[in-house]
């Protein structure tokens, strides 16, 4: 019995109270749950247009407007997670002040969407209530996690992305200190030449910035906490103690880049030598079954044929009359046998 024709019966019979009941349950949950969809749907359309309006709203309010903030507090956490999570998305790109308030509301949206189908089905089907809400509370769960791991996705492509490119801004970096050029000016071209790696001009335009209104040491440092990978913390280290020592780094800086280049090519093998180890299982899974199939069946073919054949019926039948004949044998035998047993015994008794 599906939705529809209980809806049907239930409008045809005359609905009890108790009917009633349910049938304003089942549409209050549905209206409810098509309110969410339309919800995400709405913000997200909104989010993917090119509106400066719109993108305005977006990044002062989050993704739900207004009742972002609500939403990413009803599942409280503590204030070290909330550190660590904002220090995630520091490293992911999310430099938005609503994007942890964003990410935290999607995941109870993704929570509470499963549970409500759940339990919308569940008073459909009163015999399945506890089945159904049961898989919503396990689809809810898993769905819950999808922010996170996207976030933890993106940091990863995002951290790859700039140490393919920091090698070339040591290069150029080099090049502008040995021309004459002062480290701000040094990184405002570096950055706007930079546009084939926009994440690490995004970074390279931070530091500028935090170098205009403090310190060269402070805003390095917390370069390092976004972007904590070794190629980055030893271009950090470079520029602080070229401000502390007075030193020139350019000879230094060009070597480097050359070092990384070097280390990104010996990667680049290794990944390469791993590669035939990780094609093993899907040769093994995939092409393995298709290939034995493909080889063995020309073979399959001649028996089978061979045994419906005249020939292959005489063989089997031949076959089935030695077996019996053979049963037969040995059934004569061990009755022989029981009879010599049994007069034996008797004779020895007399």
């Amino acid at each position: 019995m599906n939705a529809a024709s209980f809806l049907l019966s239930q409008l045809e019979s005359g609905p009890s109270a108790t009917d009633q009941e349910i049938l304003f349950m089942m549409i209050a949950v549905g209206l409810g749950t098509a309110l969410v969809f339309f919800v995400i749907f709405y913000f997200l359309t909104r989010r993917t247009t090119n509106d400066d309006e719109d993108e305005r709203f977006v990044e002062e309010n989050g993704i739900f407007g207004r009742l972002t903030p609500g939403l990413a507090n009803v599942l409280p956490e503590s204030e070290k997670e909330n550190q660590d999570f904002r220090l995630l998305l520091r490293q992911a790109g999310f430099y938005s002040f609503s994007a942890r308030n964003s990410i935290y509301a999607m995941r109870l949206v993704l929570f509470l969407l499963p549970l409500f189908t759940g339990l919308y089905f569940g008073v459909l089907f009163p015999e399945f209530m506890l089945q159904y809400a049961g898989v919503g509370i396990f689809v809810g769960a898993a769905l819950s996690v999808i922010p996170r791991l996207y976030v933890y996705g993106v940091r990863k492509k995002r951290i790859e992305k700039i140490r393919s490119g920091i090698a070339d801004t040591m290069d150029m970096f080099g090049m502008c200190a040995s021309g004459g050029m002062t480290m701000n000016e040094s990184l405002e071209h570096i950055a706007d030449q930079m546009s084939e790696y926009p994440e690490l001009m995004q970074e390279l335009r931070i530091l500028r910035r935090q170098i205009e209104l403090g310190s060269l040491e402070q805003a390095c440092m917390d370069l390092i906490q976004r972007v904590n990978i070794p190629e980055m913390r030893q271009f950090s280290y470079l520029l602080m103690r070229s401000s502390r020592l007075g030193s020139q780094t350019n000879s230094t800086l060009i070597e480097q880049a050359d070092h990384l280049r070097a280390m990104r090519r010996h990667y680049a093998l290794a990944q390469a030598n791993k590669t035939p180890t990780k094609l093993v299982f899907p040769l093994m899974f995939c092409f393995a079954p298709a290939a034995l199939i493909m080889l063995l069946s020309p073979s399959l073919m001649t028996i089978y044929d061979f045994m419906v054949s005249k020939e292959g019926r005489q063989i089997s039948e031949n076959a089935e009359m030695i077996s019996v004949n053979a049963d037969t044998v040995v059934g004569v035998d061990l009755g022989s046998a029981d009879a010599g047993g049994a007069a034996g015994a008797g004779g020895g008794g007399e």
